[in-house]
This record gives structure tokens, sequence and C-alpha cells, in this order.
């Protein structure tokens, strides 16, 4: 049974990272895990077993442990998310304001403009 679970994510430039951090309970010798969920968003995630045993607060503090590196490092807590969905909300920070998008324009070249002509006096003697 999952006890508490978490989906983070992390997107700068080219990288944009899923990672889940599930604590469950179960019946038997090891009755405490903590897996991590992780990889490329939209792709196969990876599992990574973090804890298993018999201590429910040694399971807790590998949670939190994970939890703490993955948010020092720039990771972002999924708001809203079930762990079952596996589909991370967007976060919006709170006042954030989103800004038009200023697109260019293909400006066409300018045409050349045609040199004017000048006027010139002609005389008699030029005919």
């Amino acid at each position: 049974m999952i006890e508490n679970s978490i989906s983070l994510y992390y997107r700068r430039g080219n990288s944009d990272k899923v990672y889940n951090i599930l604590f469950e309970s179960n019946h038997g010798a090891h009755p405490y895990s903590v897996t991590a969920e992780y990889g490329r968003r939209g792709s196969v995630l990876r599992q990574q077993l973090k804890y298993l045993g018999s201590s429910r607060a040694l399971a807790q503090g590998y949670y939190d442990e994970v939890l703490a590196e993955k948010t020092g490092k720039g990771y972002v807590v999924s708001i809203g998310v079930r762990h079952e969905s596996i589909i991370p909300a967007v976060f919006i920070p709170l006042g954030f304001k989103a800004s038009k998008k200023k697109t260019k324009t293909k400006r066409k070249p300018s045409k050349p403009e045609k040199p004017q002509q000048q006027e010139r006096s002609i005389t008699l003697g030029d005919l």
C-alpha cells in the first residue's frame, strides 16, 4: 500500500525530467520500501529501490532525504498529481503572469528608390 508519494519535475533548457518517490508499506519480512521512478517526461521511467527494511522511521528518513536532494537540485513539486496517474501537472508559481510572445515578422526587403532625374537646363548650343 502506498503510504506517501510525490511527483517532481525538472525543466531547463533541453531537460524535461520526471522524478517520483514512493513510500510503501507491505506485509512480510521487509514491510517498508522507498522507490524512485525517474526519466524523461513521456518515456518509460526507470525504477530504483532506495530502501527496503523493517524500520518505518528509516524508510521515512530515506523518503525525506531523496525529496530534499531533488528539490535542492532544482526539481519542483507537481501539484495535484497522484502517483497512479503518472502524468505530472503543470506547476504555475503564484503571481505568474503570462507574457505575450513577440513574434518576428519577416519584412520585405525595401525596394531601392528610383534615382531622381536631375533637371538640367539645355541651351540652344547643346542641340
